[in-house]
């Protein structure tokens, strides 16, 4: 029986952020099986980068948005903050970002109360971030109790970077949410178990973020021929929560040890805290080997990785904040590249290990397990070194049952079993 649906989600395509591919991805697939689809989102963005085929679905937006931001300047020096330096400029920030998520939870109620209603919804999908979307859905859910609410979580609602002042509500809005919803989603088992500690089991499901093989069209996959290494790191590095340093000090040891010319290796980055990777290169000598792209629209994103020998996935699993398994890594099994992961934090095992193993996707060196880990690291960077040295390319065998694990045809089987 086909649904109507509404996908309520902040993030959506056209947005160059990892988080619009997932809501992007369900509407558009949804649609594909025949189901109505609606969407409400932000609507604008700096880079009109992710296309999707909106002739399956129709999309509403928030229609306050200013057509005009201000440019983006990374800072000309880094300096780690103290924490208190660093709470303060977090509330900052997360006053101002509150503001537009207020504004938009606003915008949604009043399109719901005007129009939205009268569409007689089957279904309402959220996926936070933000927590404008929680909000919305309970709103919804009030309004209209026989709903089928699924509550899709990319993250935790509750995580350590959010600014202390925000927890207490954040907290509030994913323990009545998940009371209140019919289904309980999550991309990873760690962050289910983070969200429903030990509870609503019989409503909980993990459905992972994936990939598409029709993004691959337009882009070739092959390796820059310049006889050089090149590594890939494309993103965020929260002030330095991601650590890369195990990385850099692996290529070190190797140049000292005449295992390797780090002359050979290039490491090419794009996102907007440049100064934070040299830093931490810096750290151990090897800053000369780094290129910033700065801030990149998404196909330029996915040309410089396609181009890349190899690709560098940076994340934590510590206690509390299990589960962490970023967006990116999906985007990664989609370029067909082998991954470097790189884990901080005081937990082994973590999920991104488990799979990074079990698709044999390269290498994963854990803060936890440093002792073992490390020699791991720069043997698999010797081995890859060679290769290109000698042959040109990389050696790289990724199991196909794990990938299709991961590939939203059949994840959208798994939503589609829930509306």
């Amino acid at each position: 029986m086909k649904k109507k649906i509404l996908i309520v989600s902040y993030f959506f395509s056209p947005n160059n952020v990892i988080g619009a591919i997932r809501p992007t991805k369900i509407a558009e697939k949804l649609g594909n099986l025949g189901h109505q689809v609606d969407v409400f989102t932000y609507g604008y963005t700096e880079n009109d980068c992710y296309e999707a085929n909106e002739s399956n679905y129709r999309r509403y937006c928030i229609d306050n948005v200013k057509k005009e931001q201000k440019k983006f300047t990374a800072p000309k020096t880094f300096k780690k903050q103290s924490p208190i330096m660093h709470q303060v400029k977090s509330h900052v920030s997360a006053y101002r970002i509150h503001k537009k998520y207020k504004a938009f939870l606003d915008a949604f109620i009043k399109l719901y109360e005007s129009e939205l209603y009268k569409n007689e919804y089957d279904v309402i999908f959220t996926t936070f971030g933000p927590i404008c979307a929680l909000q919305a859905g309970l709103y919804v859910k009030k309004k209209n109790p026989g709903i089928n609410w699924i509550c899709d979580f990319r993250d935790p609602a509750v995580v350590k970077l959010h600014p202390t002042l925000y927890k207490p509500q954040y907290f509030y809005y994913q323990e009545t949410a998940c009371k209140n919803a019919n289904s309980i989603v999550a991309v990873s088992d760690g962050y289910l178990k983070r969200i429903c500690r030990g509870r609503y089991s019989e409503k909980s499901y993990m459905i992972p973020n994936g990939y598409e093989e029709k993004d691959r069209n337009g882009f070739e996959n092959k390796v820059v021929n310049d006889g050089k290494l090149h590594l890939a790191y494309v993103g965020a590095l929260y002030f330095g929560t991601r650590d890369i340093g195990p990385l850099f000090k692996a290529i070190k040891e190797l140049d000292q040890e005449g295992l390797i010319k780090k002359e050979n290796i290039v490491f090419d980055y794009a996102g907007s805290e440049f100064q934070v990777l040299q830093s931490q290169a810096k750290q151990h000598s090897v800053d000369d080997i780094v290129v910033n792209h700065n801030r990149l629209p998404r196909k330029e994103c996915l040309e410089l990785q396609f181009s890349s020998s190899i690709l560098v996935l940076s994340t934590w699993n510590n206690k509390g904040e299990e589960g962490v398994f970023p967006g990116k890594f999906l985007e990664y099994m989609l370029i067909g590249k082998p991954i470097i992961a790189v884990v901080d934090g005081g937990l082994a095992n973590s999920e991104v290990k488990q799979v990074m193993d079990e698709g044999n996707f390269g290498v994963t060196y854990e803060a936890a397990t440093a002792s073992e880990d490390f020699n791991s690291l720069k043997a698999y960077i010797k081995k890859q070194y060679d290769n290109v040295i000698n042959n040109g390319n990389v050696d790289f065998s990724p199991k196909k049952e794990v990938l299709d694990r991961y590939n939203y045809d059949n994840i959208i089987q798994r939503i589609e079993d829930i509306l």
